[in-house]
């Protein structure tokens, strides 16, 4: 065997492998990359997830507080409505 049939043999071999390796690097790559973008929508997730609770919550205490601005102003306006009453009987 000479040095150009045994460097025809690898070259034989060789072109397959590349021919195979390369498309395989490259959706090597390809997952990696979309495997990162995973997680990265995981985390956006996680993080938004977070958020609405917290704005459940920051919702809870304005109702709350909506509540007793309601509850206050009835309060008032009985007790100015009861007034006038009291005016209207007066007068």
């Amino acid at each position: 065997m000479n040095d150009a049939h045994v460097l025809g043999e690898i070259i034989t071999w060789a072109v397959p492998i590349i021919a195979i390796g390369a498309p395989i690097l490259k959706l090597n790559s390809t997952l990696i990359r979309l495997n990162s973008n995973v997680e990265h929508i995981q985390e956006s997730i996680k993080s938004s997830d977070e958020d609405i609770k917290q704005n459940k919550h920051d919702i809870k205490k304005l109702d709350d507080r909506v509540h007793e601005v309601e509850h206050k102003q009835v309060y008032y306006e009985t007790k100015l409505s009861s007034f006038e009453n009291r005016m209207d009987k007066r007068a």
